[in-house]
């Protein structure tokens, strides 16, 4: 059962096998007009753009709604109506621009939680709003230098890091933390259902752990010249 409305899909089963190789997860894909203008990849390099991806980004692009707030209140109304039985991967495009966006998501996403006990989880490319506002969903800030790093640090965000390469297979330090390379990328694990260290953010937080992502596919040429200029 999908659930589609104007600028969004909720998958209740994904086909996405990096999330899981059974399908018992479920997904939110958004509008576009939901990120944050300040992304690096919003308009060069975003992932959902290319693949199978794209073909769904398209369609909740092409949505008339256009402001962050509204997009927000519907990808609520979206995630209420799952089903609750799956972990939750937010945004697989899209994100929430504004703090009182995320504060709108993070209330439905504590009912979609309470429904099961299942985690929600998800990655923003935000750079003001705080982590208190997105309440139980495990957050990560989408980071592309050790200065960003630092800075969702003191916004209270756990991170992750794009790199062009990983050092090693194994965690690594990185400047005052420590770097574990994301093990679906490595192949110790089928998928983040059976990973699920993006699932508890705030310990990663805690423990001054990042999760590491090496540029890969068809963006990675793209995605590697715009790091470069940083």
């Amino acid at each position: 059962m999908n659930i589609k409305l104007p600028g969004v899909l909720g998958v209740e089963k994904s086909a996405n096998k990096k999330l899981s190789t059974d399908g018992m997860f479920s997904s939110t894909w958004v509008t576009q007009e939901s990120c944050p203008k300040t992304c690096l990849f919003l308009y060069n390099g975003c992932y959902a753009k290319f693949g199978n991806s794209r073909f769904v980004t398209n369609r909740v692009n092409q949505s008339p709604i256009k402001n962050p707030i509204a997009i927000a209140h519907t990808e609520a109304m979206v995630i209420e109506e799952l089903s609750g039985q799956y972990p939750l991967r937010l945004h697989v495009v899209g994100d929430c621009a504004y703090t009182d966006c995320a504060k709108i998501v993070a209330k439905s996403a504590a009912i979609y939680q309470n429904k099961n006990n299942q985690p929600v989880f998800t990655y923003t490319h935000s750079r003001s709003i705080l982590r208190a506002a997105w309440g139980i969903i495990s957050v990560l800030k989408s980071c592309h230098t050790l200065k960003a790093v630092r800075t969702a640090y003191k916004q209270g965000y756990a991170a992750a890091l794009v790199v062009r390469k990983f050092k090693s297979d194994k965690a690594y330090p990185i400047g005052e933390f420590k770097g574990i390379p994301c093990p679906y990328q490595t192949h110790k694990v089928d998928s983040c259902k059976n990973c699920r260290l993006c699932f508890n953010a705030d310990k990663l937080r805690e423990n001054k752990r990042i999760i590491l992502f090496s540029l890969h596919g068809i963006v990675a040429k793209s995605r590697a010249e715009i790091l470069t200029e940083r």
